[in-house]
């Protein structure tokens, strides 16, 4: 004997549910968004000489010569980065002319000096701006710069790096995983 099961289903409602079913096991799961991320790589560069005055005609060099295994100052860790294109660098270069303005506001004066590259590259000079790019040594891994600056005229300047903004480091560094799970 033959017994059937008879819940009251027509052919769409089976569809139907069979249909949900297969839709349900098939859900993937949520993905989650990438995290964000903000790293301070210090890129050490020293200035020599460490005197504070120099004379008209003397040359005040700019130089570094950085691991490409970089220090992350919040994380105190280091990130491997060879042959990293760190994108615009800049020296910032300033004659300090009135004590009442604030640093941005005081003349640019990338002219009233000569720019020589020894090691690394300038790809812009303006009057107040001077962007440049490390010089990647395959042999040592390092990141090298040498610039030499010479002053024409007499006054008090200010000559300062600014850091390349927004550099995106994805497909490049492997943080591994934030605490919610997100790469």
């Amino acid at each position: 004997m033959v017994s059937k099961l008879n819940l009251g289903l027509t052919g769409n409602s089976c569809r139907l549910i069979l249909f949900s079913i297969i839709l349900i096991s098939a859900r993937c799961e949520d993905e989650k968004p990438f995290a964000s991320q903000n790293l301070t790589l210090v890129l050490p560069i020293s200035v020599q000489p460490a005197n504070a005055l120099i004379s008209k005609g003397d040359t005040l060099w700019i130089s570094a010569n950085i691991s490409d295994s970089l220090y992350e100052y919040h994380s105190k860790k280091k990130y491997k980065l060879a042959n990293f294109n760190f994108g615009q660098t800049s020296l910032v270069i300033r004659k300090l002319v009135d004590i009442n303005k604030l640093f941005g506001d005081q003349p640019g004066a990338g002219s009233a000096f000569i720019i020589f590259v020894e090691k690394g590259s300038i790809t812009f000079q303006g009057d107040t701006f001077v962007d440049y790019n490390f010089f990647y040594n395959q042999i040592t891994k390092s990141y090298q710069l040498k610039i030499a600056l010479v002053p024409q005229e007499i006054g008090i300047f200010c000559i300062a790096s600014l850091s390349p903004k927004d550099l995106n480091y994805q497909g490049i560094l492997d943080l591994g995983r934030s605490n919610e799970g997100q790469q």
